[in-house]
């Protein structure tokens, strides 16, 4: 199973590095992109029964990101965890808000009282009814209320509402 967790993750990452593979692509662009997937590399992931993780609900407003301007504030929330380099946080930015949305891979937000307060990645593998969950990002804001399991929970229970069969998940380790 170690073998499809990574072509999950090494798709979902030539995904969003084919986003800046246009014709005139921003040099700070192609730079976040590196940024990026050197972010990637050393993150863990795990396979868990769907059921046992949709009890963290802490209960966000979850919403599909569905249109550009969403995208930005997915990108804003995904680069704060570079906050404590500024340049390379601009960067990622830059990178990220090239996402082009597709039926493929959705970009989730989690929203507390009206602010946008955390952002992921899933795809979902209708034959093997499997959840992808990658880029799971808390604002540093809301880091004391809730964890990263909490937000996928909510996201689970937003895709579980939407009669979508899922039996398992893939996530970062929570550690």
């Amino acid at each position: 199973m170690q073998s499809q967790i990574e072509s999950y993750i090494l798709a979902k990452n030539q995904w969003l590095s084919k986003q800046v593979d246009v014709e005139f692509p921003t040099p700070e662009s192609l730079i976040g992109r590196k940024v990026y997937l050197e972010s990637q590399q050393n993150i863990k992931y795990s396979l868990s029964e769907v059921q046992s993780l949709l009890s963290n609900k802490v209960g966000l407003d979850v919403i599909e990101v569905d249109f550009h301007r969403l995208t930005i504030l997915f990108s804003i929330i995904q680069a704060s965890q570079f906050s404590d380099n500024p340049e390379q946080q601009s960067l990622v930015i830059e990178f990220l808000t090239q996402i082009i949305l597709d039926d493929e891979y959705q970009l989730f937000l989690g929203f507390d009282d009206g602010e946008a307060v955390s952002a992921l990645i899933c795809k979902i593998d209708q034959d093997e009814q499997v959840a992808v969950l990658t880029d799971i990002v808390i604002s540093e804001n809301a880091q004391g209320s809730f964890k990263t399991q909490d937000f996928s929970s909510d996201v689970l229970q937003y895709l579980t509402s939407k009669s979508l069969i899922i039996n398992k998940v893939i996530h970062p380790d929570w550690a």
